[in-house]
């Protein structure tokens, strides 16, 4: 799932599981449990990113343009 901040991994109920076998994931139900978990956690983060981001784009935007307006009555920023 690719890097983390604390470069964890956010699923751990399959270290060190007795029962693991190759393709466990598809059928493992604590695993499952787990990723669906992680899964909204990702989804939270990835809209708290995009509604900031929506945000900074806006408020850039207005920043460029009052420095438009500025330059064009001959201010200097």
């Amino acid at each position: 799932m690719g890097c983390y901040k604390d470069n964890s991994n956010p699923i751990t109920c399959c270290h060190d599981c007795k029962e693991r076998f190759p393709a466990c994931h598809d059928v493992c139900a604590t695993y499952l449990r787990e990723r669906e978990k992680w899964i909204e956690i990702k989804n939270k983060a990835n809209i708290a990113r995009v509604k900031e981001s929506v945000y900074d784009r806006y408020h850039y935007g207005r920043v460029q343009d009052s420095r438009k307006e500025g330059r064009a009555k001959g201010k200097v920023y």
